[in-house]
């Protein structure tokens, strides 16, 4: 992928979750897993949104992954479940010929500060950075310190403005009005990616991504 201010890309993504706290916090925050209810596995429960943000801005799907996890969390680790993982992903190579793009996400079930989903893309040519939505805009600084408000606590809130827009494209594409931005080829191989990142955890080596083709 080439960008005229950036150059060729390296994207970094950091997605974090609170599981701690009160009941009534964990209503808002990403809810354990628990063995009364099957998530599909921290991978699939949550590292596949990051998956699908990382090929959604490449514009495309990678050749290799390669992912590690552990669990800090003794309720987890009963599940036999991870929390915490980094992946590696190794895009094809660009139009122009030169070496694809690497991607690496930072992703944990533990962000007892907030809800921390931070998007950073390096290239050749610069750097461009999305940071966390505070919940207030007002900075505070004086000698030897500077304050600000906490981040958004959850997704509901952090996502707020994006449901209202999904919803809206949702309807528009039922009612015919515009072809729906995602089709059921995005959302499995999305699914076989997370499958091959638990693959990769399991195994400890690079596992290759072949993308399939789906006609709906």
């Amino acid at each position: 992928m080439n960008n005229r201010m950036l150059g060729e890309f390296c994207f970094k993504m950091i997605g974090r979750a609170d599981i701690e706290g009160s009941k009534s916090d964990l209503l808002v925050n990403a809810w354990p897993p628990q063995a009364s209810y099957s998530c599909g596995g921290f991978i699939h429960d949550c590292a596949s949104h990051d998956l699908d943000m990382v090929c959604w801005l490449v514009g495309a799907f990678p050749e290799r992954v390669f992912a590690t996890a552990t669990t800090h969390d003794p309720e987890i680790v009963a599940l036999k479940d991870t929390d915490t993982a980094v992946i590696v992903l190794n895009f094809p190579p660009t139009e122009s010929g030169r070496p694809g793009p690497i991607a690496v996400i930072d992703i944990s079930r533990h962000g007892v500060y907030g809800y921390d989903q931070r998007v950073e893309v390096l290239g050749d040519g610069g750097m461009m950075r999305s940071e966390n939505q505070q919940e207030e805009s007002v900075v505070f600084n004086a000698p030897g310190t500077t304050c600000q408000g906490p981040i958004r606590n959850s997704f509901p809130q952090r996502y707020a403005a994006s449901y209202v827009n999904s919803l809206d494209h949702f309807l528009s594409a039922v009612t015919g009005t515009k072809k729906a931005d995602i089709s059921g080829h995005d959302v499995l191989n999305i699914s076989r990616l997370a499958a091959c990142c638990e693959e990769s955890i399991k195994s400890g080596q690079h596992v290759y991504f072949h993308v399939v083709n789906y006609d709906f």
